[in-house]
């Protein structure tokens, strides 16, 4: 997390060369998503928010667009708390488009349920 020196924040989670399978290397996003609900779960909103926008932009860059739209579901959860709804509201329209076009049910879900709970 910020301030104690993680040399992973922002790196993909990937297997290891030697357990991975040609052509394909498994990716599980950027690893500051798992940071981002680390920080949140410990009430640190600022830099969970910090984290959850790293691992946005990461996994946008990666073409990570599952990792993306469940980083975008889990930012949107931090920011109504925070009573950011209309930020969380467009965050969360996103992910459920995205996850109806990746044919995503369990992202699609969550997000449908969080937009018809505002």
């Amino acid at each position: 997390m910020a301030g104690t020196g993680n040399p992973g924040a922002g790196a993909a989670a990937t297997l290891p060369p030697g357990l991975q399978s040609p052509p394909a290397t498994p990716c599980w996003g950027s690893t500051s998503r798992v940071l981002g609900l680390l920080a949140h779960a410990l009430g640190r909103c600022d830099e969970a928010a910090r984290h959850f926008e790293d691992a946005i932009e990461h996994n946008s860059a990666l073409g990570a667009r599952t990792w993306h739209a469940r980083g975008l579901l889990e930012y949107a959860g931090l920011l109504r708390e925070r009573g950011d709804a209309a930020r969380a509201q467009t965050l969360l329209r996103e992910v459920a488009a995205t996850a109806r076009e990746l044919e995503v049910v369990d992202i699609g879900v969550r997000a449908e349920a969080a937009l018809d709970a505002s």
